[in-house]
């Protein structure tokens, strides 16, 4: 995918049945995942080819044409683009770009193996596009740490690996020795890191059995993602707790520690 921008989770969402996979999963996904460019006439798919692929309509507009000759006509980020383009196999259509277009590409076995791993139901943070000047998980975390400082939430402690292996990451000279012990910092962050290096999508790959392995494998922006996913649910399922806590059981005061390493100006309750 050389130096192409991964797109925005909920941009991935949007597509079906991508919507079904959590967040770590569609960071792995995209970062694996092949982007395929086609010009105005160019073939993308040939009836009766059996390649075990999915296509998903990024951009463009594209011709689907049958054996009858009967013609659909589909265009990105239309409700007929939320699904795979002619994804039965062997193919059904001889697909044709119309405009310009791009493709986000996934082997369908890999996918359909995500998904079996996949939570039937998910409550997942809204995880925003971002701006031009700013990664989508750095608008997560300043919008959260800005709502944090000014005492609207309470929260035991936000995790500060996520703000450690992101300093290191944008560190030009940074290495990988140097992201894995950030990442180290926190075993359980490390164990979901080499966990998530060890799935479907890197079948064929020996299984990493350290940190350092698992962040050259997945290079340094992936492994940024992918912690400030992990931090980020903990977090808000720290916050559904909370909530619980307050409409029935009582909860204890957190730890002024807590509060004071997420920098709030007085002690955090559950009242």
């Amino acid at each position: 995918m050389g130096g192409q921008e991964s797109l925005p989770l909920r941009r991935l969402k949007d597509f079906q049945p991508l919507g079904r996979l959590t967040d770590d999963q569609l960071v792995l996904l995209a970062s694996r995942a092949e982007r395929r460019t086609h010009g105005p006439g160019q073939r993308v798919m040939e009836r009766g080819v059996r390649d075990g692929l999915d296509y998903f309509l990024i951009s463009g507009k594209v011709e689907l044409e049958s054996l009858d000759g009967r013609k659909t006509v589909i265009e990105a980020e239309t409700e007929k683009s939320l699904n795979p383009i002619a994804r039965l196999q062997p193919r059904m259509y001889d697909v044709t770009a119309v405009k310009p277009c791009e493709f986000l590409v996934v082997e369908q076995e890999i996918l359909n193996q995500m998904l079996r791993s996949a939570p039937i139901t998910q409550v997942e943070m809204d995880s925003g596009d971002g701006g031009a000047d700013e990664s989508e998980e750095h608008h997560l975390l300043m919008e959260f740490y800005a709502e944090l400082r000014s005492n609207q939430v309470k929260l035991p402690s936000v995790p500060d690996v996520a703000w450690k292996v992101r300093r290191v990451v944008d560190k030009e000279d940074s290495s990988a020795h140097e992201v894995a012990s950030a990442v180290s910092a926190d075993p359980a962050m490390a164990a979901k890191l080499v966990r998530s290096c060890n799935s479907p999508l890197y079948r064929g790959f020996s299984d990493v059995r350290n940190v350092r392995e698992a962040v050259v494998r997945l290079g340094m922006r992936t492994t940024r993602q992918l912690v400030t996913v992990f931090a980020m649910r903990e977090v808000f399922k720290t916050r559904r707790t909370a909530s619980a806590g307050r409409n029935g059981a009582a909860l204890a005061p957190f730890p002024r520690s807590g509060c004071a390493v997420l920098g709030a100006s007085r002690p955090c309750h559950p009242d």
